[in-house]
């Protein structure tokens, strides 16, 4: 806006230069604050901000009364006059910011109230109600043509959050399905065998009290089956550690997938020798958490095969 009165030449005195670009520069940030905390509003992330939309508000007044007076000549009937266009400026970039805060019926409320109000100054000033028409209905079309632009773009970036969002909220979807798993098949492997320990445990306390000597066998048979749990934790997490590297690829490339990494294998593991798939499958195993969590590339690239001095 400023940048316009001042390529126009309407304004010549220093003061009022620095004053309306002054203006102009709290006007943007104050739009820009409030357009950051309509986002928010409507991705669901605040309340309704009550200080910024005064603040906004406030500002935008104080900017418009900047315009009409310190533009030479003040508000003149017609879209010609200087002041008249800095208004519509700064009406237009003032509707941009309120756009996620209201529905599109109210922004188009506002735009036709605004335009009314327009004309209505044109033909109380000027008497002419053709041009007070042509002013209004000029006033209407640019700031509704604003609004068809201004409201699918927060749409689209509302989109675009809420994807993020998705993708991330997968992420770690699928990191807590395989602490699951886990868990699943250790609860499988050794719930049975403690439940047997506990009810043992209580035989050879219950027979120990009554002085009988099938307390010492309740006991044996209690070592004997924390011996067959152990085992059996130790072959769980055995088989947990004897990694594939082809599946350790596969469940990462999937993994990086739903975070939105485009992924991209080249060669087979099958051309490595199976002591180097192990250590390389204990690699990509450790670098899938990091990948998912702090670094989160935009793109992952995995090649498998002999290097070109042939070596594995």
């Amino acid at each position: 806006m400023a940048l316009y009165l001042l390529r126009e030449g309407p304004v010549t005195n220093g003061a009022a230069v620095a004053t309306l670009a002054v203006t102009a520069l709290v006007h943007a940030v104050a739009c820009l604050a409030l357009l950051r905390a309509g986002l928010a509003v409507y991705l669901g992330r605040r309340a309704f901000p009550r200080a910024v939309v005064l603040v906004a508000v406030g500002v935008s007044v104080l900017a418009g009364a900047g315009v009409l007076l310190l533009v030479p000549g003040g508000y003149r009937p017609g879209l010609e006059a200087p002041a008249v266009l800095g208004l519509h400026i700064l009406l237009a970039y003032t509707l941009a910011a309120f756009t996620p805060l209201l529905t599109l019926w109210s922004l188009v409320a506002v735009a036709l109230v605004a335009a009314a109000a327009f004309g209505l100054s044109d033909l109380l000033q000027a008497g002419d109600g053709r041009l007070a028409f042509e002013s209004a209905v000029s006033a209407a079309f640019l700031w509704l043509v604003l609004l068809v632009v201004y409201r699918p773009s927060v749409w689209l970036v509302g989109v675009v959050w809420q994807l993020d969002d998705a993708q991330r909220t997968r992420a770690r979807l699928a990191v807590a399905e395989e602490r699951l798993r886990f868990a699943r098949d250790l609860h499988d492997a050794v719930g049975g065998k403690l439940s047997a320990i506990a009810v043992k445990s209580e035989l050879a306390a219950e027979f120990a009290r009554r002085g009988k000597d099938t307390a010492a066998e309740q006991a044996l048979e209690v070592r004997t089956i924390a011996n067959e749990a152990l085992a059996d934790v130790r072959e769980v997490v055995r088989g947990y550690r004897q990694v594939d590297l082809d599946a350790e690829i596969a469940g990462s490339r999937a993994l990086l997938r739903a975070a939105g990494v485009q992924c991209r294998t080249i060669g087979e593991a099958t051309e490595l020798a199976p002591d180097v798939q192990a250590a390389l499958g204990w690699v990509v195993r450790r670098a899938r958490p990091t990948c998912c969590g702090t670094a989160m590339p935009r793109t992952a690239r995995s090649r498998c095969g002999p290097d070109r001095s042939g070596s594995r």
